[in-house]
């Protein structure tokens, strides 16, 4: 029998434990444990986004797409220095009333992507309040400091799967703090997914909560662990078991919303960016405005574009 609740503990505790333990004693769990599975079926939908700097334009997929490992120099969310990986928002929308019901809406995934790759929108996420309904549980994308945002040029891709990809879900048992998180999909998840077996897995759930917290790090400099340490070698001991990479809600809007990362060769063989597009944004009375400037549809085979506005 197995007390997860000492191995947490003893993970999180003073002095961290040396990376080579913290791996010893990760692969030993995941061996054993009940692991979620996030299943993507082809034309499953993501969103990666970069920032136009000095009026430069984006021509090609390349690069929109994952950073080559000799210009990594730093572990982040899921990768160590050793590793490359493929990050990106999902486009998997989730409502709760009257039922649980799931749909595609790339807005949505763009949104999440642009809170959490802009430094003027990372912390700035008014993810609680500014609803129109209040009956929605989906808040509007609304932004604290607003006077820093004018005129900023991004350029997206839409990438779609093309054959079906297994993550691991890195936080079934913890999600964020909301009302309609905690009341309804944490319930539906534990429910529909998790089979607790207490002559195996005594404590199981403390274990996922401790790993939450460690995929959830906001990295902030006070942070004893804002290296993503734990979470990094977490994500490279699945990717070895044989699952293309992992899947954790959307920190940076408080858990409204799904990231991924998914290894490098995988997605070369099971993703197609089949859209990009520039936009320009700004923000007014709180609210982010997104105006798309030039969106071109990429045929099968084709990995170069022109995204250059006409005016130019």
């Amino acid at each position: 029998m197995r007390d997860y609740t000492e191995l947490a503990t003893w993970l999180s505790g003073e002095p961290r434990p040396t990376e080579g333990n913290v791996r010893k004693v990760l692969r030993d769990c995941f061996s054993t444990i009940g692991l979620l599975i996030h299943h993507l079926h082809p034309t499953y939908r993501l969103v990666r986004v970069r920032r136009n700097m000095r009026s430069r334009y984006f021509g090609s997929t390349s690069e929109l797409s994952y950073r080559p490992l000799k210009s990594m120099g730093s572990r982040q969310r899921a990768n160590t220095e050793h590793t490359s990986m493929f990050y990106a928002s999902s486009c998997e929308r989730c409502e709760m009333h009257p039922q649980i019901r799931v749909f595609t809406d790339e807005n949505y995934g763009l949104n999440i992507a642009l809170f959490e790759s802009l430094t003027e929108l990372r912390d700035n996420c008014m993810h609680g309040f500014g609803r129109v309904d209040p009956s929605n549980p989906w808040p509007l994308f609304r932004v604290r400091t607003p006077d820093e945002i004018r005129d900023i040029r991004v350029t997206y891709g839409v990438w779609e799967t093309t054959s079906d990809l297994q993550l691991v879900s890195a936080c079934p048992h913890a999600m964020h703090d909301e009302d309609w998180v905690q009341q309804n999909l944490r319930g539906h998840i534990l429910n529909s997914y998790v089979i607790a077996d207490l002559l195996e897995r005594l404590k199981e759930s403390d274990f996922w909560k401790y790993l939450a917290c460690e995929f959830s790090n906001l990295g902030w400099p006070a942070s004893r662990n804002c290296d993503y340490a734990v979470s990094a070698i977490a994500a490279e001991i699945l990717c070895e078991m044989g699952f293309g990479g992992v899947s954790y809600p959307s920190t940076r809007c408080d858990g409204r919303g799904i990231n991924v990362a998914i290894k490098p060769e995988v997605a070369d063989a099971s993703l197609r960016c089949v859209k990009v597009g520039l936009i320009r944004l700004n923000a007014e009375g709180g609210e982010l405005l997104i105006e798309h400037e030039k969106t071109v549809e990429l045929a099968a085979g084709v990995d170069t574009f022109d995204l250059v506005p006409t005016s130019q």
